[in-house]
């Protein structure tokens, strides 16, 4: 690995504005909006926006349109303010982005079988079924 990890994703706020940052996590959406790709990158502790843009580096946006939900990444970056009119007031983090100029992809992940983040909805309907299982701390278990 050769980026490390100078902030988590929960620790990022204006007031590291103008400031060269690393961050690593995994990918928790991935938009395109006209040839910017924009990358909700989440770790332990929050969620950042991060955004790969042609111009500030093409070799990562390149890069970045190969990446999927639950790839795992390390970025180096320049934190910026969110556009005006643009600020996430339910994020920590809404008032700012990461402008990657390096990346470098830790771990591809295979499709997961339903979204993680509502993995609840689907084990509730899972236990329904006469043939159910459950979750526990260890991993899923047949009753």
């Amino acid at each position: 690995m050769k980026i490390k990890r100078t902030h988590n994703c929960g620790e990022m706020r204006k007031e590291l504005i103008g400031q060269i940052i690393s961050l690593n996590g995994w990918v928790e959406n991935y938009r395109d909006h006209g040839g910017v790709t924009f990358i909700d990158l989440t770790d332990r502790w929050g969620l950042t926006q991060i955004v790969f843009d042609p111009s500030v580096s093409g070799e990562a946006h390149k890069i970045a349109q190969t990446l999927r939900s639950q790839d795992v990444i390390a970025i180096r970056g320049k934190v910026s303010a969110r556009p005006e009119g643009m600020a996430n007031t339910k994020l920590d983090t809404g008032e700012i982005e990461v402008y990657v100029t390096e990346l470098e992809v830790l771990n591809k992940s295979k499709t997961p079988p339903f979204d993680i983040h509502h993995a609840e909805d689907v084990i509730r309907k899972q236990d329904l079924n006469t043939d159910s299982w459950i979750c526990v701390d260890t991993g899923f278990r047949k009753i």
